[in-house]
């Protein structure tokens, strides 16, 4: 099977009726609109990775990846790692022909463009599932594994994602660029963050991503999601 098909094959439907703010059950004729969309985003995808190892030393508030020389500063992410020895720093993307054909359809038929936004990001989430899942096959002798933390999650700033693409040349290597506003271009892009833990994962809370945010006015937090 192709990375393309296990990207696709591994999309959670349930996320992105979630991106599109669907609270009721959805209808047959939608649900296969739906997949339609999903297959055409899916013809789209241009996947592409970077992925550095390096062995951290953690503190109160700050995370050195000691054989890049580089300190990230941040209370939530220190307490995210603590324990752990191992950090894997991981950008990805499905490349700059779905955010094409988005602008496309908002021209000739904005809904397929927004079920294609939210199909898009339900597919960078499978193939980071992908990725995740690689590391930690490789790497059993890990007692656990921490969730995937991205910079902008609590106190860990979105200006973090200029200090990665600078030092580890992010851009050249992934074709990832960033905004004045240190937003990723490609949109369907990721850069996360994960470490082994000292702890066996049965004994850790909640691993899922919504788990380390802090934005208060959220409409899934407010719905208890």
């Amino acid at each position: 099977m192709t990375l393309k098909q296990t990207i696709i094959n591994g999309v959670d439907r349930n996320e992105i009726y979630r991106y599109l703010s669907a609270k009721n059950k959805v209808d047959d004729s939608w649900q296969t609109y739906v997949e339609a969309v999903l297959e055409e985003t899916g013809t789209l995808i241009l996947p592409n990775q970077l992925m550095i190892e390096d062995a951290i030393s953690v503190d109160a508030n700050q995370v050195e990846l000691i054989h890049s020389d580089l300190r990230l500063t941040s209370e939530n992410f220190a307490n995210h790692v603590k324990g752990g020895t191992r950090l894997w720093l991981v950008a990805a993307t499905l490349g700059h022909l779905i955010e094409r054909k988005i602008k496309y359809y908002f021209a000739v038929n904005p809904t397929r463009a927004v079920i294609m936004d939210a199909c898009g990001s339900a597919l960078i989430e499978s193939y980071c599932d992908i990725i995740e899942r690689a590391i930690k096959e490789s790497h059993t002798e890990m007692k656990g594994f921490t969730s995937r933390f991205s910079p902008g999650y609590g106190d860990l700033s979105l200006t973090t994602q200029r200090q990665l693409f600078d030092r580890f040349d992010i851009a050249k290597r992934t074709g990832i660029h960033l905004s004045e506003g240190d937003l990723m271009l490609p949109q369907k892009s990721v850069v996360f963050l994960i470490a082994d833990q000292s702890v066996t994962p049965q004994s850790i809370g909640c691993q899922h991503k919504c788990a380390s945010c802090t934005l208060q006015h959220c409409i899934y937090r407010t719905e208890g999601i």
